[in-house]
């Protein structure tokens, strides 16, 4: 037994030393190139994105199941999931997915696309990295893993549902879900190596997942997910598996000021950054794997929004710490201080619309304030 034991910590532990920051640049930089031009559904460019995931997957040894399904908008080209499965040892079939959408957008003007690096190039990147780790461990997980990549988040969040309904096919329980967006660049100066992990209500398991998979210089804040909902409106493919009542993480690092433009290129992405949490997903896997626990699903819970005040507080004082980088003007700082002292010691008198408030002014400060030295 104690051989076995030390076995399992050999594995994981020497395989977490495994992952190649080449392989996450190659991948982004083939799926942010000129020849995708944007990925969108229907171009050539997307059919040639799908068919490189899955040829990564198939070299690997994983089989990839391409999810056909029609789109509910007439006209609309067919949607194309797709789905990769790593047994593990469990006979009940229990299984973790983990979500990065490869779709992006197109552009009508012929001298410039949109590579969406950011958007999700990186996301995409980091599962096809960790599937690739996962499947060379002599020594599988107990649950089954599904590396998947929903086609149309850009569009309504359309391939999602699909994508759910399958895994739900396949799988008898689904313990969690972790989705991956916009996870390569900083969201603003000052948010250097903090990674958002939204959802955390779903589940207080999660929380304490995250808690014990720490990787030096990754700074993972794990929140409340109606933070970024400020309009009720689903940001990414976590969404379906939480309308599902299945418990979720959307790691991002934010919207960047070049979030859905052509200057979401290959050079904005922080390759260490994405290193970083691709070995921080890996540990936080192989540590539910150590626990063996059934993940109960807690039905959204009474929400603390104090605590969630105190973490967003300590975003806008990064902004306020960083203003000449973030470019703000003397109203900007005002607004965003006045925001910050509301929120920063929380208290009963927090509600969800302060919260939202402050997350508006935060996104259009310097969510979309053009930030480069050079302006193209």
């Amino acid at each position: 037994m104690m051989i076995l034991m030390l076995l399992l910590f050999f594995v994981f532990n020497a395989s977490a030393q495994e992952f190649s920051l080449e392989n996450l640049k190659q991948h982004v930089k083939y799926l942010s190139s000129k020849e995708l031009s944007g990925r969108g559904p229907g171009t050539p460019g997307h059919q040639m994105a799908n068919q490189y995931i899955r040829s990564r997957l198939d070299e690997i040894g994983l089989k990839t199941y391409h999810q056909l399904a029609t789109h509910p908008f007439p006209g609309k080209p067919d949607i194309k999931n797709i789905v990769a499965k790593l047994s593990g040892t469990d006979k009940n079939a229990r299984c973790v997915v983990l979500t990065a959408h490869y779709d992006h957008h197109n552009t009508s003007l012929e001298d410039q696309y949109f590579p969406g690096a950011d958007d999700n190039a990186a996301g995409v990147a980091i599962l096809l990295e960790l599937a690739r780790v996962f499947q060379s461990n002599p020594i599988k997980p107990y649950f089954d893993l599904y590396f998947a990549f929903p086609d149309y988040e850009e569009l309504y969040l359309t391939g999602g549902p699909f994508l759910v309904s399958y895994i739900k096919s396949q799988c008898k329980k689904v313990l969690f879900n972790l989705n991956l967006d916009l996870v390569g660049a900083k969201f603003f100066p000052g948010m250097e190596n903090i990674i958002l992990a939204l959802g955390g209500e779903s589940a207080k398991v999660l929380n304490d997942l995250v808690k014990k998979s720490p990787i030096t210089g990754l700074r993972p804040m794990v929140a409340s997910g109606y933070i970024i909902e400020p309009f009720g409106i689903p940001r990414s493919d976590y969404w379906n598996f939480k309308q599902a009542r299945i418990p979720y993480l959307f790691y991002t690092a934010g919207s960047p000021w070049f979030y859905h433009t052509p200057k979401d290129t290959f050079d904005k992405i922080d390759f260490p950054f994405v290193e970083k949490i691709t070995r921080h997903l890996y540990q936080v896997i192989a540590e539910a794997d150590k626990q063996k626990k059934g993940y109960r699903f807690i039905t959204f819970p009474k929400v603390n929004y104090s605590t969630d005040a105190m973490k967003l507080s300590k975003i806008l004082r990064r902004i306020l710490d960083h203003k000449e980088e973030n470019k703000l003007t003397p109203a900007e700082i005002e607004s965003i201080t006045e925001h910050y002292l509301n929120l920063k010691d929380g208290g009963s008198h927090i509600k969800k619309r302060n919260i939202h408030q402050a997350v508006i002014k935060l996104i259009r400060t310097v969510g979309s304030k053009d930030l480069s030295t050079e302006r193209r």
